[in-house]
């Protein structure tokens, strides 16, 4: 009786069966997380905690100074999807936490210095953390045309990555064109800084512990499902 109930739960639209759509819906409103009381939740913010102390002797004085101004320390950093706890996290923690991951990955200082602000000018449920308008000219100035550019693309190319012709699954090769979430119409991600967004996104899924772990091969699902 109670797995009958259940999948009648699940089957919102009353066909008789359960399609993914209607398991990952049901799963969001009804599934629950243990997050810091269980051992693992726990070992996953002291990685965190770890990449931000290491951050303190990365990170050049001005960068901090500029993470300061954009007041990310006093934004809470709430995750797209409920079923990613942030474990009240803020924006500055991810910011800096990402930087670090990138660093240790070995990317270039554009794709390091790009995730230490990848999603100031827009996160993924829509909260800015700033006026793109008003700050791309003063980031373009302070960190450099490139790592601005990769700023200002992140926000559409991590929504377009449901998409067969986004971010992840497009076919290599060309140009593309998603949907310009801060500005209406499209924006164009040129085949050379594609990389460098996918390495972003990876790496923004990855803080926000949904690949906390070491099996290579849970990792990808985890970040298809979570993309």
């Amino acid at each position: 009786d109670t797995k009958k109930k259940l999948m009648e739960e699940m089957d919102t639209d009353g066909d008789g069966t359960i399609d993914s759509e209607e398991f990952f819906k049901w799963m969001v409103l009804n599934a629950s997380i243990v997050g810091t009381a269980d051992e693992k939740g726990t070992k996953a913010l002291q990685r965190r905690e770890e990449r931000l102390k290491l951050a303190d002797a990365t990170i050049d004085d001005h960068m901090m100074e500029l993470l300061d101004e954009l007041n990310v320390s006093n934004v809470e950093q709430k995750v797209t999807h409920p079923l990613h706890s942030d474990f009240g996290r803020t924006l500055y923690d991810h910011f800096v936490s990402c930087y670090v991951l990138a660093k240790e990955w070995g990317n270039s200082k554009t794709v390091c210095d790009a995730a230490l602000f990848h999603a100031v000018y827009q996160r993924g449920d829509g909260m800015r953390a700033v006026d793109f308008e008003e700050y791309r000219p003063k980031l373009q100035k302070k960190l450099g045309k490139d790592v601005e550019e990769l700023i200002y693309l992140f926000p559409s190319s991590h929504k377009s990555c449901l998409l067969e012709d986004g971010l992840l699954m497009a076919p290599v090769g060309g140009d593309l064109e998603v949907p310009n979430v801060l500005e209406g119409g499209t924006v164009t991600i040129p085949e050379r800084l594609r990389p460098a967004l996918v390495e972003l996104e990876v790496i923004n899924s990855h803080d926000q512990h949904v690949l906390e772990n070491s099996d290579a091969v849970a990792n990808l699902w985890k970040f298809y499902q979570h993309a």
